[in-house]
């Protein structure tokens, strides 16, 4: 969708797998950032160290229970 309707932007889709750790890295570099739910849980303790401009979540009931383990 990014494409689509803003092309100029720079997306980074970090999915599962190995090389997600190394896109890691490239954060800096890109507009947006995707990823999911699952991954932003696992990748939580590198994700309180990065400074965002914003952070747009979908589904929102995945993360409006503090006490709920997602």
């Amino acid at each position: 969708e990014a494409e689509r309707f803003l092309p100029s932007l720079r997306v980074l889709v970090l999915e599962r797998g190995s090389e997600r750790h190394a896109l890691r890295a490239e954060l800096a570099q890109h507009d947006l950032v995707i990823t999911n739910y699952a991954l932003l849980r696992r990748d939580a303790a590198a994700w309180r160290e990065t400074r965002l401009r914003a952070a747009i979540f979908d589904e929102a009931q995945n993360v409006k229970n503090p006490d709920a383990a997602v």
